[in-house]
């Protein structure tokens, strides 16, 4: 249950990462 539950936060932490990076290029285009 607890390795379950840190893979689950590391993947939560993972998609914020790649959301905000996303937005972030999408704000400036190139």
């Amino acid at each position: 249950m607890s390795k379950k539950k840190k893979y689950l936060f590391m993947m939560l932490i993972a998609l914020a990462l790649i959301f905000t990076f996303d937005k972030a290029v999408s704000a400036e285009p190139i």
